[in-house]
């Protein structure tokens, strides 16, 4: 547990989203969309505690969660399901076609049911990713290091080199 709290994205300045469904709930508003914040991690009593904001404005990508959506958890209950959203921001090398390394920037992925971790997205896009490489670095360093070592400036090119991952 102690492994999962270090690698996930447990961090205040981008505290992971979860869905908590209640399942003792009336079954058409049980599901309830929060911010974990502050976890707390007792290994000797094996149990984690987190501090949750409701999520008020959200529009879930989930057609289900957005018809099961309440605003509220219920004062007491028995059974939930926890999904936490483990999409982390990740650090990508920027540079020039070449491979001059000028430097890293902090990128980040959103949750896709169909492909998990999504780098397409216009929150978190990869160009969106490149242009804060050429902001940090000026308009040479518009080239983004794959997982297998190629510069690549565009999103196909990025799939076709990353051989399975991203490098977090």
């Amino acid at each position: 547990m102690q492994d999962f709290l270090d690698k996930g994205c447990f961090r205040s300045s981008n505290p992971p989203n979860a869905a908590i469904d209640v399942m003792s709930a009336d079954k058409e508003n049980n599901v309830v969309v929060v911010e974990l914040l502050s976890p707390i991690y007792n290994a000797d009593a094996q149990t984690l505690q987190y501090t949750a904001c409701i999520l008020k404005d959200i529009n879930h990508s989930i057609d289900s969660l957005n018809t099961r959506r309440d605003d509220s958890i219920p004062d007491s209950f028995d059974a939930v399901a926890l999904f936490i959203d483990d999409c982390s921001d990740f650090k990508v090398s920027c540079g020039t076609k070449d491979g001059h390394k000028a430097g890293e920037v902090t990128c980040c992925s959103c949750w896709s049911l169909f492909g998990g971790c999504d780098f397409e997205k216009d929150c978190c896009s990869f160009n969106q990713c490149r242009g804060h490489c050429t902001n940090k670095y000026g308009s040479s360093n518009n080239h983004i290091e794959a997982y297998d070592g190629t510069w690549v400036n565009d999103l196909n090119g990025w799939w076709s080199h990353q051989g399975g991952g991203l490098r977090r």
